[in-house]
C-alpha cells in the first residue's frame, strides 16, 4: 500500500496506521528481513525479495484458520519460516489443487489481474485468477474451497510444532533469548537463514542425521 493511501485504508478498516502495518508483509521489516523501499517510501516487495526469504506472489494457508465467517489469513504465512499451524497442529497448505497455483498468487500483468473487485472476498476460497478465457484472458476467481484441503496432522509433541512455536514467538516478541542473551529477531533470522541454506545446499545426509538425536 502506497504511503499516501495508508491513512485512508487504515481509517476504512478502523485500524491505526501501526495496526495496519502489523497486518502487512512489510510489518516484518527489521524483524524477519530488511525491507527495500522506493524513493517515496513504498515497500518494494520484489526488490526486497532479492535479499530476503519472502513470498511476494503467494502464500501458505491453514485450512482451519481460513474457515468460517471469521476466517483469516496471517501475514506470517508469506514467510518461508511458516510451515505449520501451531493452533490447529497441522502443516500449512501451499498450492490450490484446482488452479494449480500457490495461494494468493498473482502476476504484475494487466491481462491476468483480477477484474472482480466488486466481490467481497472470502478467506476460505481461492481467489487466484483463472485463465482459459478468450485469447487467454482470465475468467474470474478459482473459488476452490480451501477448507476442504487435507494436510498432515501433527502430534502435539512434534518437533515441527515446537520449532514453529519458537519461530512464532520470535516474530511476535521481535527478539529471542539464547544462552541468556537477548538477540534481536533480525539477527536470529539472518543466522537461521544461513544455517538453512547450508543444510539445503551443502550438507550431506550423514551430517544431517548426526544432528538428530
Amino acid at each position: 500500500i502506497e504511503p499516501v493511501r495508508k491513512d485512508v485504508v487504515a481509517h476504512t478498516l478502523r485500524l491505526t496506521p501501526d495496526e495496519l502495518a502489523a497486518r502487512l508483509l512489510e510489518g516484518f521489516d527489521g524483524i524477519a528481513f530488511d525491507a527495500v523501499r522506493s524513493t517515496d517510501g513504498t515497500f518494494d516487495a520484489h526488490r526486497t525479495r532479492m535479499g530476503a526469504w519472502i513470498y511476494v506472489s503467494g502464500s501458505h494457508a491453514c485450512p482451519d484458520c481460513v474457515a468460517g465467517t471469521e476466517g483469516y489469513w496471517r501475514a506470517a504465512w508469506k514467510l518461508p519460516w511458516s510451515a505449520a499451524c501451531v493452533k490447529h497442529r497441522r502443516m500449512l497448505a501451499s498450492d490450490c489443487p484446482a488452479c494449480g497455483s500457490r495461494f494468493a498468487s498473482w502476476r504484475r500483468d494487466r491481462q491476468v489481474q483480477p477484474v472482480y473487485g466488486y466481490m467481497v472476498p472470502e478467506a476460505g476460497r481461492c481467489l487466484n485468477a483463472r485463465g482459459g478465457g478468450t485469447r487467454g484472458h482470465r475468467t474470474g476467481p478459482c473459488d476452490h474451497d480451501i477448507t476442504t484441503l487435507d494436510t498432515l496432522q501433527l502430534d502435539p509433541s512434534s518437533p515441527v510444532l515446537q520449532a514453529q512455536a519458537w519461530v512464532d514467538v520470535v516474530l511476535e516478541a521481535r527478539h529471542v533469548i539464547i544462552a541468556g542473551e537477548c538477540v534481536p529477531a533480525i539477527q536470529f533470522f539472518r543466522i537461521l537463514r544461513g544455517f538453512s541454506a547450508l543444510m539445503l545446499y551443502a550438507a550431506t545426509p550423514k551430517e544431517i542425521i548426526d544432528l538428530v538425536p
